[in-house]
């Protein structure tokens, strides 16, 4: 069974002095996937490491959240019907059954779930994904969508925001 990433590119203008109004996270695009790179996995939140130990560890969801981010890291509970679900929700009974297993649980006051099978949820800046990417390198080589994901929090950075990439996992 593989393991694929879930990227999200988010940004916000840095604070500025004698501005009062709390800069939110904004959603730079929807999901990004460069692909499957275990050694970098495991660099990034200590996932699909084998025999390599890197210490690293996921650091959760950060609670201020962009857009596309928070929207897709839940699945909504909608009522039990005979078809099947929007995509990005669940029936309550299903929602219900996976809480009971252990595999999921209730957020947001009961209206959400998080995804059963979304795991290790973790985010970091360009500075920390350029440096896991060069730990990672030398095992298998990194997708160049990685490179351009960490230029892109560069870009970011250089135009006077602060720059992160949130992501989790799947199996």
């Amino acid at each position: 069974m593989g393991c694929d990433i879930h990227m999200y590119v988010e940004y916000k203008r840095r604070a500025q002095r004698h501005v009062d109004v709390e800069e939110c996270w904004d959603s730079h695009g929807g999901r990004i996937n460069p692909g499957r790179h275990y050694p970098l996995f495991a660099e990034l939140a200590g996932v699909r490491m084998g025999e390599r130990d890197t210490g690293a560890t996921p650091r959760g969801l950060p609670d201020d959240l962009g857009f596309y981010s928070r929207g897709d890291s839940k699945l909504f509970i909608v009522g039990d019907s005979d078809g099947d679900p929007v995509e990005g929700a669940v029936f309550k009974s299903t929602a219900a059954r996976w809480v009971a297993e252990g595999s999921s649980e209730y957020i947001d006051e009961g209206s959400s779930v998080t995804h059963p099978d979304w795991h290790s949820h973790s985010w970091c800046t360009a500075q920390e994904l350029e440096d896991a990417i060069k730990r990672a390198d030398g095992e298998w080589g990194v997708d160049p969508g990685y490179t351009a994901l960490a230029d892109t929090l560069r870009s970011f950075e250089r135009q006077g925001y602060d720059a992160r990439v949130v992501f989790w996992f799947d199996n």
